[in-house]
């Protein structure tokens, strides 16, 4: 039998905090939900993205929308990932 919590997908939105925190929320969500990246945006007062993410086992499921923004992985990013992503 599956368990079902495992399944129900995880929401991070920019939506729920202060239009001068979005930026900020947004790099640590995408880093806690998806992958440990970088990320800036020219979109600084008002930000706005969404991360949805499933367990679909056995793989994941990420959907992904924002305003503009240019992401990056760095070597203290990698390092800190538990999983062989590159």
């Amino acid at each position: 039998m599956h368990d079902t919590a495992a399944a129900r997908p995880h929401r991070w939105s920019t939506d729920d905090v202060a239009p001068a925190q979005r930026l900020e929320y947004w790099v640590d969500a995408i880093s806690e939900g998806f992958l440990a990246i970088d990320a800036t945006s020219p979109v600084r007062q008002g930000f706005r993205g969404e991360l949805v993410s499933a367990s679909l086992v056995p793989i994941g499921v990420n959907r992904v929308t924002g305003d503009a923004q240019q992401v990056w992985r760095t070597l203290r990013g990698i390092a800190r990932n538990h999983d062989n992503f590159c």
